[in-house]
């Protein structure tokens, strides 16, 4: 289970609910008045506010990196209006703003959408009734609906939103929600049963390296990732990243055609593949497949005008891939770096509040930036850096000319030996070289940001 809440939250003390105003926990409301009353969780407005958007009550649970799992919520519609979930919830302040929605009134009348778009409804035909049990299930492309237990209708979806939150909303009109459920799918080893991606890599990370021919913005819109994008402006511009799992998603708002090809570790595994047209915070290419292990990826955009806005690493075994450095923004501190939402407590809503105290006072350890210099000894080049006391190792990379593309020549593993020797240049040449050290810490690897680009003719 990722998370569970029958908003009684019995096993807090007694006075935990009046102390935090009623409010559930980890929920956001954009609009509405939502409170816990009576062991369900309640939108109390009965009449629309004033505000600076228009759209109906509603509010958000979750982490943004959920990928495929099911989630269930008892609904009690208002008198006359209808009530819902949504999943893979991303941007937007309405209901309908992303994701896939499924809402359904007193007399049993159900729509399933994505986004605005109507994808199927019904009418239960049960007469008038207080409460319907209404779930949602994302598994890679395909969105499922239920009500009371029995599906209602299926979705596969050729432009699908692959992650997000649930959201809950109705209308401006008394309505109460009890006893939700977001459960992970029976794992089928596939992409599909995966039940979130990893810590999101920014366009704008210094992990990120790119060629010639982006137009890179860091003043965009707030529907961005950080407010940054890059553009490519012309056919054969790259980027290559870091990774540490199967695969990944590029994430960025695509709506007109691109051809894209992909390299792992030096071996092309995608040749002008077209991407998917997406918006803000949407998938516009995703692969999974690769060993779970260490990669580097390029990406080299083949013909259109491709956005990336950030990068979801995929991984079998952990959420947790490369980690942020001690230069990255506070926000990713705050907003990424913890553990998706998961259960720890089998009776009630209190799932998490242990870990995440445990989270606040325990920082992951960083790993600090070295720096390095070059000298020329006869046919090689010798490269060395500053020790960083805590390192397990460190990655040499080099480039050639103006404007080679840097690629990892060696990893050094241990923290005893401070050079290395590059044997294989070429005399006249002019190379470029960074270094950076990497810790391990619970089985996974914490890398630093690169030492300051140095160069040297051979």
């Amino acid at each position: 289970v990722l998370y569970c809440d029958d908003f009684a939250y019995s096993s807090y003390p007694s006075n935990d609910l009046s102390t935090r105003g009623n409010e559930p926990r980890y929920f956001v409301d954009h609009n509405g008045a939502f409170y816990v009353e009576n062991g369900k969780l309640v939108q109390g407005l009965n009449k629309k506010v004033a505000q600076w958007n228009s759209s109906e009550p509603n509010t958000v649970l979750g982490d943004y990196r959920w990928m495929n799992y099911k989630a269930s919520i008892d609904v009690y519609p208002g008198e006359t209006s209808s009530a819902g979930i949504v999943i893979r919830q991303q941007t937007g302040m309405s209901y309908s703003g992303s994701g896939y929605s499924l809402q359904i009134n007193k007399k049993g009348e159900w729509k399933f959408m994505k986004r605005k778009s109507l994808l199927a409804n019904g009418n239960l035909g049960s007469g008038l009734k207080d409460s319907y049990r209404l779930s949602l299930s994302a598994k890679g492309n395909k969105i499922t609906a239920w009500i009371d237990g029995q599906e209602v209708s299926s979705y596969e979806d050729q432009k699908p939103e692959y992650f997000g939150r649930i959201r809950l909303f109705s209308a401006w009109e008394k309505t109460m929600f009890d006893n939700l459920v977001i459960e992970k799918l029976p794992s089928d080893g596939t992409v599909k049963t995966l039940p979130y991606a990893g810590i999101l890599l920014d366009n704008a990370d210094d992990k990120v390296c790119y060629s010639s021919g982006w137009d890179i913005k860091c003043n965009g819109s707030s529907n961005d990732w950080y407010r940054s994008t890059s553009k490519a402006t012309k056919s054969g511009a790259s980027f290559t990243f870091p990774l540490q799992g199967r695969g990944f998603a590029l994430i960025g708002n695509n709506t007109t055609a691109s051809k894209i090809s992909v390299m792992a570790d030096g071996k092309e595994v995608e040749s002008s593949i077209p991407i998917m047209t997406s918006s803000n915070h949407g998938t516009s290419y995703l692969y999974y497949g690769l060993e779970d292990g260490e990669h580097q990826i390029t990406v080299t955009v083949d013909s259109g005008n491709f956005i990336l806005d950030a990068i979801l690493p995929l991984s079998k075994t952990s959420p947790a891939v490369v980690q942020p450095d001690a230069e990255e923004k506070e926000e990713q501190d705050n907003s990424q770096g913890e553990k998706p939402l998961e259960k720890v407590d089998n009776k009630t809503a209190q799932v998490i509040s242990d870990s995440l105290v445990q989270v606040s006072q325990k920082q992951t350890p960083k790993c600090n930036k070295t720096s390095i210099k070059l000298k020329k000894n006869k046919k090689k080049i010798r490269i060395s850096w500053k020790k960083v006391k805590q390192a397990s190792g460190y990655i040499i990379q080099r480039a050639k000319g103006k404007k080679g593309k840097f690629k990892t020549i060696k990893q050094v593993s241990g923290n005893k030996k401070t050079f290395y020797f590059d044997k294989k240049v070429e005399k006249g040449k002019t190379y470029r070289y960074r270094v950076r050290c990497f810790l391990k810490y619970q089985k996974k690897k914490i890398y630093s940001s690169f030492s300051k680009v140095k160069k040297i003719k051979a």
